[in-house]
């Protein structure tokens, strides 16, 4: 009985609100907070696996942020779309793909997301995510980091 006391409840919304129409700021946390996102290959190829199950799973990528050891996006989803099942399988198969080469895991378990009120503008989110390079000292200007995008910012 002691041990169902300290059983960490799930910190995810009812399954309804990932499947309805929305946007979502989510942050996916590597693997002890390892620095692979430090490696232009690596990116690359979790970047192409990104857009391949945006678009099996109906999902908009509007921004993101490829930091050292984290990912930051923004993405927007229609009537049908099944968020946490676009995360779960992208997850899946970017770790896959980097452990056939370096067996060594990617991801750290779960992710944080934040669903975006209808008053929180998604630009504002996606220069939010945008400056997290120049935040953290790895650029002076968001448009040096050549691993961040956003649908509504032009890089020049």
């Amino acid at each position: 009985m002691l041990r169902h006391r300290f059983h960490r409840q799930p910190n995810r919304l009812p399954t309804e609100v990932y499947r309805a129409p929305g946007r979502f700021f989510l942050t996916l946390c590597t693997e002890a907070r390892a620095t692979h996102f430090a490696r232009e290959s690596i990116v690359r190829a979790v970047q192409e696996e990104l857009q391949v199950q945006a678009t099996a799973h109906h999902v908009e990528i509007d921004a993101y942020c490829f930091m050292p050891d984290h990912l930051h996006l923004l993405v927007s989803s229609t009537e049908g779309a099944d968020v946490p099942s676009f995360v779960r399988l992208f997850k899946q198969r970017a770790a896959f793909w980097l452990r056939k080469r370096r067996a060594i895991l990617l991801w750290q378990k779960g992710y944080y997301d934040h669903v975006l009120r209808y008053e929180e503008e998604s630009g504002a989110v996606a220069e939010y995510i945008l400056h997290n390079p120049v935040r953290a000292g790895l650029c002076e200007r968001w448009q040096d980091h050549p691993f961040s995008w956003s649908r509504w910012h032009d890089r020049e």
